[in-house]
């Protein structure tokens, strides 16, 4: 179960233009067949969670993306096969 449903694998790790801040996108688990898979973006002391629609397949770096608008502000993309792109944009503290 732990490995299936609960388990962290690194997809994608981003900087602050100074370093002051770092966005990590994990993969949360395991796909099921042909089922989503779930993520979980952490930044600070915080984190959020989202499912890519990837027909299944094991995501990687490319399911993922951050731009930086500053120290403070990002907009992450998720990708998938299955979907169209998400936006989300996060305020870092």
């Amino acid at each position: 179960m732990y490995t299936t449903e609960l388990k962290e694998r690194p997809l994608f790790v981003s900087e602050s233009p100074s370093r002051t801040n770092l966005i990590e996108v994990n993969e949360k688990g395991e796909p099921f067949f042909f089922g989503p898979s779930s993520i979980r973006i952490r930044f600070g002391h915080q984190h959020i969670d989202r499912t890519i629609y990837n027909d299944g397949k094991k995501l990687n770096g490319s399911n993922a993306s951050v731009q930086w608008k500053d120290d403070y502000t990002a907009v992450v993309t998720l990708y998938g096969e299955e979907q169209e792109p998400e936006t989300i944009e996060l305020t870092l503290d």
